[in-house]
């Protein structure tokens, strides 16, 4: 585990391998991803097959449009908190978190600034 002050030092390698997976495969092919590539999988499904099996899992999830809304009408600290109460959900029950972005396109430079600052 990092110590919090460092977060903002790291660098993202990019760095893509791209795969296609059958749905059956979904899940040991994330387990391989996190666990033993230690990396974060992104999920592409124009599909949406992929929504509907992690409704139906041990999952949280998050809808981007729902916090790019809140955060127009209620402000970025409100969205960010109720993304916040579902992660440390997520994080209680040992579930997936899942950011499901759909067509949206959330600013995450502006979340990850306001993150960074507010360890100083």
């Amino acid at each position: 585990m990092l110590p919090q002050g460092k977060w903002s030092a790291l660098r993202v390698k990019q760095e893509f391998d791209s795969k296609s997976i059958n749905l059956k495969s979904l899940i040991d092919t994330l387990d391989s991803i996190i666990h033993e590539k230690g990396k974060i999988p992104v999920i592409s499904d124009p599909t949406e097959n992929t929504d509907t099996f992690f409704a139906f899992q041990n999952s949280n999830i998050i809808e981007m449009k729902s916090v790019i809304v809140a955060k127009s009408s209620q402000g970025l600290e409100s969205a960010l908190e109720k993304m916040r109460q579902k992660l440390v959900a997520a994080l209680k029950s040992g579930n997936t978190l899942v950011l499901r972005l759909s067509n949206s396109t959330p600013d995450l430079e502006v979340v990850s600034s306001i993150s960074s600052s507010s360890r100083r």
